[in-house]
This record gives C-alpha cells, structure tokens and sequence, in this order.
C-alpha cells in the first residue's frame, strides 16, 4: 500500500476558499479509480507553523498512485492548489 500524506497553507487572500478546497479534495475519491480511501481534516489548533488543511489518500501501490497524479480530474485541483496555497508539504510512504 501506498499511503499520501499533504498539508495546505492557504493563502491569506484566499481563505474564503477553504469549504470549496476540501470539497474538491473528497471528490477525488469518487473521480480517480485508484484512490482507495480519503481522509480530508480542518486544522483546529492555530500555531506560527501549522497548515491549515490535511489530505490523506491510499493506493494499492505506486503505480496506482503514478496514475492518480497523472489523472485529468487530479491534474486541475493541482493547479488549483497553485493558486489557493502559500505552502504544501507532502509525504509518501509505502507498507
């Protein structure tokens, strides 16, 4: 298994955005065939160094992976996150 581990930083400017941004992360579930299972979480606990939002996805194994980071309904919400972001933080990690 593969599991995906993402942290957002929203831009200032676009903090408004939160609602729309986590719904578009829990929609890859049901857009992207080989996502296993999502887990998307609003931080709650505001320090000088927390993101703001966390994002956990599971694959069968990296090669269901490689195709989710290349699907076209995956590919806009990272463009998305170019825009709406200040920082991204990711971690892969295989068991």
């Amino acid at each position: 298994m593969l599991h995906h581990h993402v942290m957002f930083k929203m831009r200032d400017d676009k903090r408004g955005e939160i609602e729309t941004f986590i719904v578009k992360l829990k929609k890859l579930k049901q857009d992207v065939p080989t996502v296993r299972e999502v887990r998307v979480g609003l931080n709650t606990v505001k320090g000088k160094k927390s993101y703001d939002i966390y994002y956990y996805a599971r694959f069968d194994d990296a090669a269901g992976f490689e195709a989710y980071m290349k699907h076209p309904l995956h590919v806009p919400v990272v463009k998305y996150v170019e825009e709406v972001c200040s920082a991204v933080a990711d971690v892969d990690v295989v068991d």
